[in-house]
């Protein structure tokens, strides 16, 4: 039970952090978003995952992205006037919540909703998932097998002449349990709770200065079988820099993040494994640009340095130096007389610094991720 623990507490981790409250990277973006490296600085319409109430803003979507052979994720928004509502298909957000060790959990709903209040935007995003197996068998005891997994965001969104910005709070929850003989043999249980925001202040014609933060709290619990096991997660992030709104589709941003994140055990009560990362700094820089009237190229990269340390419970520590480095470029082209359909590219790094097959001998794939969308 404590690998059901140590297993569901990293995944769920990973998905609040990276998802729900504004780290700096996204997770699972569609080809635009990952063309720019994950950015959140520059608009796109991933934002409705974070933040539920811009569905407004692309009323009359259907988007859908393709990431490879049973891969991909999309969603269709509807609305008229002063409210929207968005239909989610297999995105991360929903589908990682899963506690491992029990029944898998699969997708039951994952909906938005958008409305306005005056000038502003408020909205709603509603995921929920559930797994379950059970047997029977005719010379043995029954045993059953299951968890359920609720995700609520609320969100907010005003703006103005000197500052606009973009809110959300959200909560997860996990349960699963065992049974065998009518005797429960496994139980483990957790909760999330995060706010994140973004906002712009309207520095100069075409400039403002971009801010981003989020700050996350997780914890969770195996109580069966025994010794009980239970873990905790703490993270908060912050960053800035300008954005440079140089035209109509033609956007650049470069900003800087600072964080703080750590990880606590206990089994039994007795304090087990911990670590904590400092990021100091982390800097990303991206664009995209219209080179012609049907066509848009993009490109992201980068940096971060961390300050890692582990205390194993007992008397060993230790403390590391890390950085890493990443970037993508990205390509969209634009059909139709209000460029109504969109088909974005994420470009596999492979063709960009290899070229095609005809000149690399190498059979580099053109994209790993491609998004069709269309706005009516």
């Amino acid at each position: 039970m404590g690998d059901i623990m140590s297993h569901s507490t990293t995944r769920l981790l990973a998905a609040v952090a990276a998802l729900a409250l504004l780290v700096p990277t996204v997770a699972q973006a569609s080809a635009r978003r990952g063309g720019l490296n994950g950015e959140l600085l520059i608009e796109d319409r991933d934002d409705v995952f974070l933040f539920p109430q811009l569905v407004l803003d692309h009323k009359r979507t259907f988007a859908l992205s393709y990431q490879g052979p049973g891969q991909g994720d999309g969603i269709a928004i509807l609305g008229q006037g002063t409210s929207a509502i968005g239909v989610a298909i297999n995105r991360p957000e929903v589908t990682n919540l899963d506690l491992m060790g029990f029944a898998d959990a699969k997708t039951v709903v994952d909906l938005l909703m958008g409305f306005k209040m005056g000038k502003n935007k408020a909205g709603v995003r509603l995921g929920i998932v559930n797994g379950a197996n059970s047997s029977e068998p005719k010379d043995g005891d029954p045993a059953t097998d299951g968890q359920f997994g609720l995700k609520l965001t609320g969100g907010f969104s005003m703006g103005g002449s000197k500052t606009s910005a973009d809110v959300a709070l959200d909560i997860g929850f996990l349960s699963g349990a065992k049974e065998a003989g009518g005797d429960e043999v496994a139980a483990a249980s957790s909760f999330t709770v995060g706010i994140g925001g973004r906002a712009y202040m309207h520095q100069k014609k075409k400039v403002d200065m971009g801010i981003i933060a989020g700050l996350y709290f997780l914890s969770g619990s195996a109580d069966k079988p025994e010794p009980k096991q239970e873990g905790g997660a703490l993270g908060i992030y912050v960053g800035a820099g300008p954005v440079y709104r140089i035209a109509k589709n033609s956007t650049a941003t470069i900003n800087g993040v600072v964080g703080f994140s750590s990880t606590s055990s206990k089994s039994d009560g007795e304090d087990g494994p911990s670590t904590s990362e400092i990021l100091l700094p982390g800097v990303s820089a991206a664009f995209e640009h219209q080179l012609f009237d049907w066509l848009i190229a993009r490109s992201g990269m980068n940096y971060t340095f961390e300050l890692d340390g582990t205390d194993d419970g007992g008397d060993n520590t230790t403390s590391t130096r890390n950085g890493a480095f990443g970037w993508s470029a990205g390509a969209g082209v634009l059909v139709g007389e209000k460029d109504e359909f969109t088909i974005d590219m994420n470009l596999s790094q492979g063709w960009i610094t290899g070229g095609p097959f005809l000149l690399s001998g190498t059979p580099n794939a053109l994209s790993g991720e491609v998004t069709a969308a269309l706005r009516f």
